[in-house]
């Protein structure tokens, strides 16, 4: 009988397990879909304001604008800016689901601390 009941825990153990591995490489797929999204809409915002940019002031405004030092400083580091935040999103970003991933491979791991290769089959 406590043979059949440590079975029976130890198999209830590992359906969660997976169950939760699930979940949690659902959850980046979501994430994933949401962050596309969200850039899809960001590129097309900068787009939107490019073209109004153009419309309204003339090329020649706009060069002679960009040549004047202190605003070209300016363009300059902001360019460098975003490249910096965009680098630290990135490793965040990169950090983050490295970490998940882990964690969901860890669920399933096995008592030798192999995360086991076969993934849940739906029902």
């Amino acid at each position: 009988m406590a043979a059949t009941f440590e079975e029976q825990t130890r198999a209830t153990v590992e359906e969660l397990s997976k169950s939760l591995r699930t979940l949690v490489r659902s959850g980046r797929t979501v994430a994933d879909a949401a962050g596309n999204v969200i850039e899809r809409e960001l590129a097309m915002a900068v787009r939107i304001s490019e073209a109004l940019r153009d419309d309204v002031f003339s090329k020649d405004l706009l060069e002679r604008a960009r040549k004047e030092p202190l605003p070209a400083r300016f363009r300059e580091d902001l360019h460098s800016a975003a490249d910096v935040v965009a680098d630290l999103g990135a490793i965040a970003y990169q950090t983050f689901f490295r970490f998940v991933d882990s964690f969901a491979d860890a669920l399933t791991a096995t008592g030798s601390g192999q995360a086991q290769a076969a993934e849940p089959k739906a029902s």
